[in-house]
């Protein structure tokens, strides 16, 4: 027998042996374990996995990389995507093409699945690569809340699942989720549109920043004499959405943001950061830590104290809810609720002049440089106060493992006795 029809033999066997089932096994040993079922609750958040998790597939083509569910009963391919990220930590559309460990594969929470009985050989791995990894996701503030989720390389199929959750639309400067639009004013840095569910009701003024120096003539500097911010669409994915350079990372129901400040010494003073919605809001419950009952946005004065600091701040509408939660540590200072409702003409504002739920943070003596991060959750219909809930999301992400595995073929078909 000719060497090449034993390798010929070698496949055929093992793609017999495939069709007949397989032991699922670690890379070390074969799995003995209980089989679990999803109890991961945390549905409107991606799972992020570092290139370094799956380094038994570091330098393969990231275009090869396919994503598994198993359903019990049955597997299902999921939407996926892997972004390339540089040395120095930047998002790229290319790279090279090819996973490192800086890259990040990324799907959604709410795709995960089940865990795998140990004989049950995923359908991709037939064609293909006879190890995958399994990657478990589990919930740091319910520990008991886990999915699971599959990856495995493939030469020769292509993904299937049609599922897109987020768009970019760079003529409108949009960003469009599943249940959102949130649009920017570029070249202008400020965010001015938003819409909730399918009501097509653009319920934002404008996101704000104030800067209270002490320049005659120059100061209050509000977000109108800040630097040009283009939009720098990096990557249009089916899962997320990489613009402004990376700083913004969109996804179906959450979208995050890396703000980064730079103030110069001779205009050091108090900063303020806020969100001012439009008429359009009317009706809505606003919370936060100092007003767990919630407060009608209305245009209406409301008492709501700087104290205790809130984290988070979230908004009950008819069309949908929006929770708002950041790490504004890394401002300094000291830091106070803000929140202004009137709807009485301000000269002195930016936007429309008018204060509808104008919510956010001010600071004393904050840093001359710092960066802080956010993340804006939509969710379904009208919400009661979940705030605490998602502020420790933003806090705790979800923790990823991955564990290698194979199938487990008879020694004898890796080694065909060729040397005869």
């Amino acid at each position: 027998m000719t060497a090449r029809m034993c390798r010929q033999l070698l496949v055929f066997a093992t793609l017999l042996l495939c069709l007949g089932g397989s032991t699922l096994a670690s890379e070390d040993q074969p799995v003995t374990r209980i089989v679990n079922t999803k109890t991961l609750e945390r549905d409107v958040e991606p799972v992020i996995v570092r290139g370094a998790s799956v380094d038994a597939f570091s330098g393969i083509p990231v275009n090869q990389l396919i994503l598994y569910t198993y359903t019990g009963s049955t597997w299902l391919q999921i939407p996926a995507q892997v972004d390339e990220v540089t040395a120095g930590g930047s998002y790229a559309l290319i790279e090279d093409g090819l996973l490192d460990a800086n890259d990040e594969i990324v799907f959604m929470a709410k795709d995960l699945g089940s865990q795998a009985p140990a004989d049950s050989a995923l359908p991709a791995v037939l064609p293909i690569d006879l190890r995958w990894y399994e990657i478990e996701v589990s919930d740091p503030t319910s520990p008991a809340g886990k999915g699971w989720a599959y990856l495995v390389r493939s030469r020769v199929l292509d993904p299937t699942s049609p599922d897109d959750y987020v768009d970019f639309d760079p003529a409108a400067h949009r960003i469009n989720g599943e249940n959102y639009s949130l649009g920017f004013a570029t070249p202008d840095p400020w965010a001015d549109y938003l819409t909730l569910g399918g009501s097509g009701v653009d319920i934002l003024d404008r996101t704000k920043m104030r800067l209270a120096c002490k320049v005659p003539f120059i100061c209050p500097i509000t977000e109108e004499e800040g630097a040009e911010l283009q939009d720098d669409l990096v990557k249009d994915g089916p899962v997320r959405v990489i613009v402004r350079s990376g700083r913004v990372l969109a996804y179906g129901t959450v979208a995050s943001w890396v703000t980064v400040i730079d103030i110069p010494e001779l205009l050091a003073g108090d900063i303020r950061f806020s969100t001012d919605f439009s008429s359009m809001v009317s009706g809505a419950v606003y919370y936060n830590a100092a007003v767990p009952m919630g407060v009608t946005a209305d245009g209406i004065p409301d008492a709501v104290a700087e104290e205790p600091l809130s984290p988070w701040w979230q908004l009950s509408t008819a069309a949908g809810t929006l929770v708002y939660a950041a790490d504004t540590t890394p401002i300094g200072g000291t830091q106070s609720n803000y929140y202004v409702d009137d709807a009485t003409v301000d000269a002195s504002d930016t936007g429309d002049q008018r204060h509808y739920g104008d919510t956010g943070v001010s600071i004393q003596g904050p840093n001359l440089e710092f960066s802080y991060t956010f993340a804006l959750y939509v969710l379904p219909g009208v919400q009661p106060n979940q705030g605490e809930t998602y502020a420790a999301y933003l806090a705790q992400p979800l923790s990823v493992s991955t564990q290698l595995m194979r199938l487990d073929l008879p020694l004898k078909l890796y080694l065909p006795r060729i040397h005869r």
